[in-house]
């Protein structure tokens, strides 16, 4: 990795999500292959309630959709921005599912979503993210 991507995640950890953004962005503008990067400020956006940087997604999809292994990240988390914003997505988690039989998620951590949709009080929709979820963890 680099320097803005571990000052990124060390601001994290102190919760300066400001600065995170920052560090993140200056990672990509020095490497801008990094998949980890994106997913972290996508993960980053969804557990602040904040929908997608939509040029840094259009930027996500352009390098990587043909690959299977790194878009099945951005993948769970697009589902999951979708139904905590009642937004349509091209997959339920269901189909998601079936889409990547047989795909493991290899060095996913999912506390900062657990304690995102712990943190909920909107029963519905927590119960539809738990849901969720619990089918993407089957690919642990």
């Amino acid at each position: 990795m680099n320097v803005g991507y571990n000052m990124g995640s060390a601001y994290y950890h102190l919760g300066k999500f400001r600065k995170v953004i920052e560090s993140y962005q200056k990672a990509l503008q020095i490497n801008p292959q990094k998949s980890e990067v994106y997913s972290n400020l996508f993960e980053l956006k969804l557990t602040q309630k904040k929908p997608f940087d939509e040029v840094l997604e259009r930027k996500y999809i352009e390098l990587f959709q043909d690959k299977r292994e790194i878009f099945i990240k951005y993948e769970i988390l697009k589902i999951l921005e979708a139904l905590y914003f009642d937004k349509r997505y091209i997959l339920s988690a269901n189909e998601w599912d079936k889409k990547y039989q047989g795909v493991g998620l290899v060095d996913w951590g999912w506390d900062e979503l657990d304690e995102w949709i712990g943190a909920m009080d909107d029963s519905d929709k927590k119960s539809q993210l738990l849901e969720a979820v619990m089918v993407f963890k089957g690919h642990i």
